[in-house]
């Protein structure tokens, strides 16, 4: 399953190298959504994790992620079930221009 999801990265980990072949990363994103603000845990994985930095922090972006859900059972028997946000995509969003000027410009707005 695709999706999206836009807001302002709040944090991104450092990259945690499970093996020599599976790395990953996490990122959280606010999205204001009505009343209260939500934070949501994205996972980047593999050569996905080279798509953002601590140096993005604040920047507003769309993530693309599929859900992924797996079941765990413990020894005892009893299943336990997780979901990951697995992002695939990031797009940084254009934050707002200031408009052009349409009036003309008085003598002291010129910059000579």
């Amino acid at each position: 399953m695709k999706y999206s999801i836009t807001g302002i990265i709040k944090d991104v980990t450092e990259i945690n190298v499970i093996s020599d072949k599976f790395q990953k990363r996490e990122v959280v994103l606010t999205v204001e959504d009505g009343k209260y603000p939500q934070h949501i845990s994205l996972q980047l994985c593999q050569d996905k994790c080279s798509m953002l930095s601590k140096s993005n922090i604040g920047k507003e972006v769309t993530i693309h992620f599929n859900i992924q859900g797996r079941e765990w059972v413990s020894p005892q028997g009893e299943a336990k079930y997780f979901n990951t946000l697995d992002a695939w995509k990031v797009e940084f969003t254009m934050l707002a221009v200031e408009p052009e000027r349409n009036e003309p410009y008085l003598m002291e707005d010129l910059p000579f």
